[in-house]
């Protein structure tokens, strides 16, 4: 049976392109065109996936699916755009606007290729249920700027194996294309190793890249001794540039090692160069907290519990002098259904992740869980990382984050100057403690993370 997908672009000739890029590498694909002056009635249910411009003629494409995306049966979306200079304000905003809606990309038509455009449909029909072979090729290598989504977790059809294509290949395909679209020279194995399953490293099989965060790229590994599965993360030479590691880091990877709490990952040993930094995690087979709080949200019951162990690890993480400096609903993991994990370690002992004025690069989906001072790149302390744990609470409270602008700049402007926002809940009785934790100022906010424990605990047990 064929994957129907539809195309809508005002440009005839750009449809075109579109069509040879996708009927080599995905021949089960049935590409509809249309033009959207023909202003046609669609029956969102017989489409897998809209590939669509975000400037459809005098129309605003991102405005027009925000109108019908409303529609149960509305399909995931990939932006393309007509930008001349994808690297503009003009082209970062639409960019923001459109990933900010929910889409699984947004690509520029200046820098389209094959094997980029193949990757995110291949991607999105997957998550629709459309397990459409993925076409690997040997030049895969450009970055697309994977937006933070398209590391979410991957929900199994039922009909896989009746379509002829082994769910189990598939899935590593797509774990090998993320691979090679995110670059591999400065790993310390070789990335074709890795491919046909002979990558070793430090007593570990290297079996499947994960993806990357703040310049740690997470791999599926098993030690070699026994067998074990765990978690290798890497900082690579693009990072530490062959400089010997900061004694900050070497300090906290230690404490980190040593460290036992239900709430915090295992971290299972490091190892640290001049060429590289491998740190070996427990294996968490449960979902992210994004991934609850999008498929079935949090009771009031559920956010105050989730809040109370991120304080519970905030706790013994500060008590080291440790703060996470980037916590989000992505980087907290489940260790079964109860158990909350904090699982990320902040990446600022290197001086490079650089695009504003003063210190850090970020895009809306991180802005979206990050402090005042953080965002101005002024200094950081454990209170940051208490103001961060308040934008989780409200959006497990509220059901989305206090701050969620249309743009990446909007939410960065509202967490500087914007009021605190109220839950939707009058009087609710965590309001004062989101207000006290998401004070502008440091100093004004509550000062550790014990005293908000007992707050909550105090205030709830009522």
């Amino acid at each position: 049976m064929s994957t129907k997908v539809l195309l809508i672009d005002a440009v005839k000739k750009h449809r075109q392109v579109v069509r040879n890029f996708l009927e080599q590498a995905q021949p089960d694909i049935e590409l509809v065109e249309l033009d959207p002056a023909a202003n046609a009635d669609i029956d969102w249910a017989e489409y897998y996936l809209l590939i669509i411009d975000d400037q459809l003629g005098d129309q605003d494409g991102i405005e027009w699916v925000k109108q019908h995306q409303d529609d149960d049966s509305f399909p995931p979306v990939i932006f393309l755009s007509s930008a001349i200079d994808p690297n503009s304000l003009a082209a970062s905003t639409q960019t923001d606007k459109g990933m900010n809606l929910g889409a699984e990309g947004f690509l520029f038509k200046k820098n389209l290729k094959s094997d980029k455009l193949n990757y995110y449909v291949s991607s999105a029909l997957e998550k629709s249920g459309a397990y459409s072979t993925l076409i690997i090729e040997d030049d895969m290598f450009d970055d697309p700027e994977m937006p933070e989504n398209s590391e979410e977790d991957i929900t199994l059809g039922e009909d896989d194996e009746s379509d002829g294509i082994s769910l189990e290949s598939t899935l590593h395909q797509i774990s090998h294309a993320k691979a090679l679209l995110h670059g591999y020279d400065d790993w310390p194995f070789d990335i074709k190793d890795m491919l046909a399953g002979k990558a070793k490293l430090d007593g570990y099989f290297i079996d499947k890249y994960l993806g990357k965060r703040d310049d740690v790229f997470s791999f599926a590994a098993r030690r070699q001794k026994d067998n074990q599965s765990f978690v290798v993360k890497i900082i690579d030479r693009s990072t530490t540039q062959g400089l010997e590691p900061p004694e900050a880091l070497i300090k906290d990877l230690k404490i980190l090692t040593g460290l036992k709490h239900p709430n915090l990952v295992h971290w299972a040993g490091y190892k640290a160069s001049k060429d590289y930094i491998l740190i070996v995690q427990e294996l968490l087979e449960g979902n992210k907290l994004s991934t609850r709080l999008k498929k079935t949200g949090a009771t009031e019951a559920q956010a105050v519990d989730y809040m109370l162990q991120i304080l519970s690890s905030l706790k013994v993480l500060h008590e080291t002098k440790i703060i996470v400096g980037a916590m989000s609903p992505d980087n907290l993991l489940f260790r079964n259904t109860k158990t909350l994990v904090q699982t990320h370690l902040n990446n600022n002992y290197y001086p490079k992740n650089n695009n504003n004025p003063k210190g850090l690069k970020f895009n809306y989906q991180q802005a979206l869980y990050m402090s005042p001072e953080m965002i101005q790149g002024l200094h950081v302390d454990h209170r940051s990382d208490l103001y961060i744990a308040g934008t989780i609470f409200f959006h497990m409270l509220a059901g989305k984050p206090p701050y969620h602008g249309t743009t990446t700049q909007d939410v960065i402007t509202e967490h500087i100057a914007s009021p605190v926002p109220l839950l939707p809940r009058d009087n609710h009785p965590m309001q004062p403690v989101i207000q006290r934790l998401m004070m502008k100022t440091p100093s004004q906010r509550i000062q550790s993370a014990e005293e908000v424990f007992n707050i909550i605990k105090q205030s709830y047990d009522r």
